[in-house]
């Protein structure tokens, strides 16, 4: 009392307003301080929500022992460390890509899913409530920088240029600032969450989310539905490839439904599985290769007939402008067989090094022949 606002003032009493009550003795500057801080929330807008009241951190108990011999703790466990680990190796795998803007937009996604999934593992190992909730709010933060790096993959890996253009890079750092401050002032404020020790399936931290964590958590939802279909149209251009492209983009999004089940019911935990679909979409991208990885972009993002063709001539891609523009595509259009057995006028001026000189004549419909300039 007589530090500005105290606990009896956080619960939206009316027994702070009364100075000569509570301060004390304390100085009349202190007092007044006190009553114009209480004045100035039962004003403000935030005083509308009934704040639920949030448990005192520095009165934590301590965890007794760690629930090692609990089957379901250490299948978390080991998960949300593989998951982690698998996430960091992605990330060094991924800067292998050769293009640029895609190659970033991998690398600090995974970097930050591999952190966020490192949280949990120090959430589960901490024995206090107060440093369990450190590591939580510290993984809410990681979470949402996730988003803004992975709108960022989708931009560059659709070939568009939204990553590029400074108003959306300035006002999407706004927007991270504003949600981590909410986040990092969550002890003042406690419209984000409220934790407490639960005991089944074992001991672990119970969180309940309020207003702005669902806020925020739809915000995310709704800008991570952006990054999808930003990712459905080269997906849909590209002969080879996309289907499985998209069911290993697909798997980001399943922890969804894990996420649906811990909050539901007891079976999981309330806590966020992202990080292990991203650490499946990175073993898948491997097993996929990431020179298919890189040709579907290179294909997908062109507007105009695109064909990847390997060094010793063999068709590796080509899009639904290419397969429309020229009509053997459609007929023999096979991933994987030489190009001057498809189309023998491309090949050869492929071969003669004449690019952007050499015009192709090729037969179009109804008779009418087309003319593409070879760049």
């Amino acid at each position: 009392p007589g530090r500005g606002l105290n606990i009896t003032c956080y619960e939206k009493t009316t027994s702070c307003l009364d100075p000569c009550q509570n301060c004390n003795g304390a100085s009349l500057f202190s007092c007044l301080s006190s009553l114009l801080a209480s004045l100035l929330w039962r004003l403000s807008p935030w005083s509308l929500w009934e704040r639920p009241k949030i448990p005192s951190l520095n009165s934590s108990r301590p965890m007794e022992t760690l629930p090692v011999g609990d089957p379901s703790y250490l299948a978390y466990l080991l998960v949300f460390l593989a998951a982690g680990i698998g996430c960091l190796i992605g990330a060094w795998q991924a800067r292998q890509t050769s293009l640029p803007d895609v190659r970033l937009g991998l690398v600090v996604p995974l970097i930050t899913s591999g952190l966020w999934g490192f949280s949990h593992v120090c959430l589960l190992l901490s024995p206090t409530l107060q440093v369990t909730t450190v590591f939580y709010s510290a993984g809410l933060i990681v979470c949402f920088g996730t988003v803004g790096a992975w709108l960022w993959f989708c931009s560059a890996y659709s070939g568009r240029s939204l990553h590029r253009k400074k108003a959306i890079r300035w006002g999407g750092l706004a927007v991270f600032i504003a949600v981590t401050l909410t986040k990092l002032t969550n002890r003042w404020h406690g419209l984000y969450f409220s934790a407490e020790w639960a005991k089944v399936p074992f001991p672990h931290l119970e969180v309940n989310h309020h207003v702005l964590y669902w806020g925020t958590t739809s915000i995310s939802y709704a800008l991570a539905a952006v990054g999808f279909f930003m990712l459905v149209e080269p997906l849909r251009r590209i002969k080879a490839g996309g289907g499985r492209l998209a069911a290993l983009f697909g798997l980001t999004a399943l922890p969804i439904g894990l996420n649906a089940i811990g909050y539901t019911g007891p079976r999981l935990l309330d806590l966020s599985h992202e990080p292990i679909g991203v650490a499946a979409f990175v073993l898948g991208v491997l097993s996929f290769s990431k020179r298919q990885f890189e040709r579907a972009s290179w294909a997908g993002r062109q507007e105009k007939p695109s064909l990847l063709v390997s060094n010793d001539g063999r068709l590796l891609n080509y899009n639904d402008e290419a397969a429309r523009s020229f009509p053997p595509l459609l007929e023999t259009g096979t991933v994987g067989t030489r190009l001057d057995e498809i189309l023998p006028e491309l090949a050869e001026t492929l071969g003669s090094g004449e690019k952007g000189e050499e015009v192709v004549q090729v037969g179009g419909s109804e008779g009418r022949d087309r003319y593409f300039r070879v760049m």
